[in-house]
């Protein structure tokens, strides 16, 4: 019984581990795509178009 409690536990702790990582890592992607997306058009708006 108490191993399977253990092994609960450590499932359970795996998959917020596993969420916050992935969510971790969307933002670091979004931020940069997001500059890189910036830096490609920063010509243009200077130009006026």
């Amino acid at each position: 019984m108490k191993i399977k409690r253990i092994i609960g536990t450590i499932v359970a702790a795996a998959t917020i581990l596993l969420a916050v990582s992935g969510a971790v890592a969307y933002l670091l992607y979004k931020i940069s795509r997001d500059k890189a997306y910036n830096e490609k058009w920063e010509d243009y708006v200077e130009c006026g178009i």
